[in-house]
């Protein structure tokens, strides 16, 4: 996604303009397990890659998430259309 969907125009401006990135890579050594349990307790589960939108005015309430899908590579405005909560 990050190489194929990103840098879509239609993904990439509204990431700009929208939205703060925070990657947790769940395979860090050190840090893996707590990233691993800061996913589970947004969605229940650890999975790879998976895609949150946390509310920036409360950090625990999760908005809506998604993982890794062929479809949005096919087409990135359907995950455009996914950050604008379409």
């Amino acid at each position: 996604m990050e190489e194929d969907v990103f840098p879509h125009p239609a993904v990439s401006r509204i990431l700009t303009a929208k939205f703060v990135e925070a990657r947790l890579h769940t395979d860090h050594e050190t840090l893996g397990e707590k990233w691993i349990e800061i996913e589970r307790g947004y969605i229940g589960y650890s999975a790879q890659s998976m895609y949150l939108i946390v509310d920036p005015n409360e950090p625990s309430k999760l908005l809506r998430s998604t993982n890794y899908d062929l479809k949005y590579k096919g087409d990135p405005q359907l995950f455009a259309d996914w950050l604008e909560g379409k």
